[in-house]
């Protein structure tokens, strides 16, 4: 009578530590997006654009690659309006989705302000899916990790 229940306790146990997992490998792409936000700016380097976000968005994606049990499904590279830092729907932002196709574009790099003291805050955030792999469970998790750096660019 105990077996089925510890069982499932374990399975359960299981299936938390995957989803920890996964947040854990989020989260360090989120920061490895952001830190390069931060680094390329407004792309003074005579990079556009589409040049400084399509970097972004790669650095994301190959952060987020040891994803085990998560999707990816949006990339967004915002400047944030709270002063926590997390994303609103209303922040000027370019969204990709998790190929790095473009979804939505309002966040120029031109409009990325990188002189001091007025740097301007880069958040990069990652929506991302979670499906418990043990069949155990059937229902998908849909989450969001988000990383604001300062804009701080390598001078040439």
């Amino acid at each position: 009578m105990a077996l089925p229940l510890l069982v499932l306790l374990l399975v359960s146990v299981f299936n938390l530590v995957l989803l920890v997992s996964d947040r854990i490998v989020a989260g360090f792409a989120t920061r490895q997006g952001a830190r390069l936000a931060a680094q390329l700016g407004n792309g003074q380097g005579g990079l556009t654009n589409a040049q400084v976000d399509q970097q972004i968005v790669q650095a994301v994606q190959a952060g987020s690659a040891n994803l085990v049990f998560g999707t990816v499904t949006e990339i967004d590279v915002y400047h944030p309006s709270t002063s926590n830092g997390s994303f609103q729907a209303s922040d000027p932002h370019d969204s990709y989705d998790g190929s790095g196709h473009t979804i939505t574009l309002g966040y120029p790099a031109s409009g990325r302000g990188v002189t001091p003291p007025n740097e301007d805050s880069i958040g990069v955030r990652l929506v991302w899916s979670y499906t418990p792999p043990t069949g155990t469970y059937s229902f998908t998790l849909q989450l969001s990790e988000y990383t604001v750096m300062k804009a701080a660019p390598v001078l040439q």
